[in-house]
């Protein structure tokens, strides 16, 4: 937790929802045209609008959320040195070797102004412009779910996933990330149809915890982790999502999320 200080996440929280906001307004307008319903100034489509960070944001915001990627990697390589090699390689992660990931950086405090790092000229590391990496097609992305809004139950198939939680928890109900243990989805090796039919409706029947932690904090998993974005029942929840991998890995580069007992989508 407490990635992200209350003044980045408010920034970054204000930008994403304000594009969130004119883009379900274009599918109201749309609907307009194309059914000639009565669309009243403040009709929006609900749901979840999705879209990558170089489409959505502005450079510094761009900037910020390579920023935060980059803390989160940082600060599990210092906490626990030995697992990013073990999901990545020993070489390094994309094009930037284990000894060169900077130290963590202390979070800013809480009434400071929001960072916009830049990569600077002796260390040059980013995440989200690192050609050595692969991401999940269209991320690093900000996610904005309201009233009706969820992502199913999938696997992201990188190496590593980072999910950091721009909504504070009162800005909305519902929600969370659904997350299914391992001997909940994954049928005993003697089990036959049996038992991948019990895995799949274990799989139906929910996860088996849901997180739903402050703004500020940042989610690590790896991407053979199956989970689920919770629907939202009331309010607006944000958050920034990037899987990925080294390029030319064992990990997926495809367009693929497996959904377990159905093919890949």
């Amino acid at each position: 937790s407490g990635l992200a200080s209350p003044a980045e996440c408010q920034a970054l929280r204000g930008e994403t929802s304000e594009v969130a906001f004119a883009s379900r307004r274009r599918s109201a307008v749309v609907r307009k045209a194309l059914f000639e319903e009565s669309v009243p100034g403040s009709a929006v489509a609900p749901g979840q609008v999705r879209m990558p960070i170089s489409e959505m944001l502005s450079l510094g915001s761009q900037r910020l959320c390579d920023g935060l990627l980059l803390r989160s990697v940082t600060r599990v390589h210092r906490a626990l040195p030995t697992l990013l090699p073990v999901l990545f390689g020993e070489a390094g992660i994309g094009n930037t070797p284990w000894e060169g990931i900077p130290p963590d950086q202390d979070k800013p405090a809480r009434d400071a102004p929001p960072r916009t790092p830049v990569a600077s000229p002796a260390n040059n590391m980013s995440i989200a412009r690192n050609p050595g990496l692969v991401f999940t097609p269209g991320e690093p992305a900000c996610n904005v779910y309201t009233e009706g809004g969820q992502f199913k139950s999938h696997e992201d198939g990188g190496s590593l996933t980072v999910l950091v939680v721009l909504s504070e928890r009162a800005e909305y109900g519902g929600g969370g990330t659904g997350f299914w243990s391992k001997d909940a989805v994954e049928p005993p090796a003697s089990g036959g149809w049996w038992g991948a039919l019990s895995a799949a409706l274990a799989t139906q029947a929910g996860p088996s915890f849901v997180l739903a932690p402050p703004e500020g904090t940042a989610l690590v998993f790896g991407g053979q982790v199956l989970h689920a974005g919770e629907q939202v029942v009331a309010g607006e929840r944000v958050v920034l999502v990037a899987s990925f991998s080294n390029r030319g890995s064992h990990a997926r580069e495809d367009t693929s999320r497996r959904i377990p007992g159905q093919e890949y989508v």
